[in-house]
């Protein structure tokens, strides 16, 4: 297996693990109800990589230049455990750390980074990420890289619903999404009173 850091998380919202390359956050669980269940997600995120077809995609520079904050000590897996805490208890949270998209083609690469601009409490279709990542016809495209995110919240992929607003799919389950979007909207109101 190709070398990373794993991390587990406790927040409110239950555990989650995360697996850390030298590029960036490389996968992240959703929450789930004991450390083991968290460990065994990331474990299959993982395994589902390593499985992939190894080809010079891997080596890739991180999506985006995010310089650690000079108030996060101990790096990024610090910086991440302080955002989920602060997320999932309903607080703003700020996710500004590399992610590592190594594995992704071009077309994945840029419709993820269009997905990890939709601001907290606000949703976009398929459509209109297909169109963000300059491919607007290519919505059920967009949506199956939507469902293959290794790094969800970080890469909000709970935040593309279907064109009529329908939740659409997600790999934590329908009730996952709604609850990830109904607390980014709490957020929202928390945040600009609205």
């Amino acid at each position: 297996m190709f070398s990373v850091f794993t991390q587990v998380i406790y927040t409110s919202a239950g555990w989650l693990a995360a697996a850390w390359t030298q590029a960036g956050l490389a996968a992240l669980t959703l929450p789930r109800s004991s450390r083991e269940e968290a460990l065994a997600g990331l474990k299959e995120q993982l395994l589902l990589w390593e499985g992939q077809e190894k080809d010079k995609r891997r080596g890739q520079s991180p999506a985006g230049e995010y310089p650690c904050p000079e108030d996060c000590p101990g790096g990024y897996p610090a910086f991440l455990e302080k955002a989920l805490t602060n997320y999932f208890q309903g607080s703003p949270a700020d996710f500004a750390l590399p992610v590592d998209l190594s594995w992704c083609t071009p077309f994945q690469k840029k419709v993820l980074l269009a997905i990890r601009e939709i601001p907290c409490g606000e949703v976009r279709s398929y459509g209109q990420v297909a169109a963000a990542a300059g491919h607007p016809r290519a919505a059920r495209a967009a949506g199956t890289t939507a469902g293959l995110n290794r790094t969800p919240v970080v890469i909000p992929c709970h935040r593309v619903v279907r064109q009529n607003g329908g939740l659409g799919g997600y790999g934590g389950g329908p009730e996952m999404k709604k609850y990830l979007l109904d607390l980014d909207a709490r957020i929202k109101e928390k945040t600009t009173g609205t």
